[in-house]
């Protein structure tokens, strides 16, 4: 697939040209470097190259790191690729925390924890 300047150039249309090999121009403001290889890194056959080169992240370009994956990475067409969302409480769930919160003097992170 290639990639248009019209189509929407954004942190998953850069991942996307990575995976499928696309031509598209890396910007670093769009895809940090780090946050590049912490994506890439949740995949099991991407986990060696990634650990090779997160040593040298912060010391080299993101330019340099971005070409080094593309060349490494094996190309996958059809990658589905989605942010997860926060999931929002409803009021009994929000009511329930509060409970837990005051009886066991919890915080509320380990009381959502505990639903």
């Amino acid at each position: 697939m290639v990639y248009t300047m019209t189509d929407k150039n954004d942190f998953f249309t850069q991942l996307k040209a990575l995976y499928s090999k696309a031509p598209l121009e890396y910007d670093e403001k769009i895809m940090p470097s780090y946050l590049m290889l912490l994506w890439c890194s949740h995949d099991k056959d991407n986990f060696e190259y990634v650990e090779r080169i997160s040593k040298y992240v912060f010391s080299i370009k993101a330019k340099y790191v971005y070409k080094y994956l593309w060349y490494k990475l094996p190309v996958i067409r059809n990658k589905y690729l989605k942010w997860v969302k926060k999931e929002k409480l409803d009021a009994t769930d929000e009511l329930r925390i509060e409970e837990l919160c005051a009886e066991y003097d919890i915080s509320e992170y380990e009381a959502k924890k505990l639903l």
